[in-house]
Parts: C-alpha cells; structure tokens; sequence
C-alpha cells in the first residue's frame, strides 16, 4: 500500500488479508482471488484472477490482448490450461467491473 503512487490503483487479494487499506488518495480493489481460483478448480488460477481484475481497473490493456498472448505463448505441455486461465481472467475484471472507479 505505502509503494502505490497518488492516484494509483492497489490491487487486494482479499482471500488472504485481514487489514483494510486505508490509504484515500487510491483507488483500491478487494478480489477474494484465492476463492475465485479454487471455485474455478485450481488454486493456480490466483495470479489470473489478480491480472484480469488489474486490467480491469487501469485498462492499460484489453482482456483480449492477454488472452492471445497467452495462446502464442503457453507451452504445449499446459495447453490444457489454457481456457481455465482464460476463465479466471475474465472472472478477475468482471468483479472490478461493477466497482466504483474514484479513488
């Protein structure tokens, strides 16, 4: 919380935090990834959840951007994968989605 600039956006994996941010000048989303991932199948998906609700909230790249990435990029070996990690990624940003964007 002490590192996010005047302005910026502090991501929370609410799953694992009992503290509340209580910063004002930020904008903060809680996402509970850990809960998400695990009701999505697989404990792993956490760092998507986390990346889509990021995306989401800054927009600095759209969901399909990461999606295609992560198809040219994924090794064969974790193919399978592949639309899981989608899914979790989509669950992330649309969580954020219905959140107020002010700081």
């Amino acid at each position: 919380e002490p590192l996010v600039a005047s302005g910026g956006v502090l991501i929370v994996n609410s799953s694992l935090t009992t503290r509340a941010p209580t910063r004002s000048d930020i904008r903060v989303v809680e996402i509970p990834a850990n809960n998400i991932a695990e009701a999505l199948g697989n404990a792993k998906l956490v760092n998507m959840v986390l990346t889509g609700a990021l995306l989401a909230a800054t927009r600095v790249l759209p969901l399909e951007a990461v999606e295609r990435a992560l198809e040219a990029h994924l090794p064969e070996r974790h193919r399978g994968l592949l639309e899981a990690n989608v899914r979790a990624l989509h669950q992330g940003a649309a969580l954020v989605e219905g959140q107020p964007e002010a700081a």
